[in-house]
């Protein structure tokens, strides 16, 4: 997966340009499903950073109310989160692709903001295999 093409975004304008993925590693998460009111569904981690219209970059399990960015029909806009919920702990990719945010969903075509940063005190290692 590492060099793999990914859609990235600006997390103030949603202006969403081609990029790659440096390095991937799959860990065990405890995970939640984030769903906005179009639709638009996002599995990912309880650390997952999440750009927020405005509160800034926060985590996932915090996102419900909040706008958020989303990636649909080659469009991208905000919309607002109406359910958060605890899915339990799955295998998640990983995904470095610099400081940058990146769209990721449930269904292809279909994805939510996601940032690439890590909290300081949720640093994940990246695995060397």
């Amino acid at each position: 997966m590492d060099g793999m093409d990914i859609l990235l975004a600006d997390g103030q304008s949603l202006y969403t340009i081609p990029g790659k993925v440096m390095r991937t590693a799959i860990e065990l998460q405890p995970c939640v499903r984030i769903t906005t009111e179009c639709g638009v569904s996002l599995v990912c981690s309880t650390t997952a950073p999440i750009p927020t219209l405005n509160n800034g970059v926060i985590k996932a399990p915090n996102v419900l109310d909040q706008m958020v960015g989303v990636y649909r029909n080659n469009e991208s806009t905000w919309d607002k989160v109406i359910s958060v919920e605890d899915v339990g702990d799955k295998f998640v990719r990983v995904i470095d692709t610099g400081d940058n945010c990146f769209w990721a969903g449930e269904v292809e075509g279909a994805y939510i903001l996601h940032h690439n940063m890590r909290f300081e005190y949720d640093a994940l290692e990246f695995r060397k295999d």
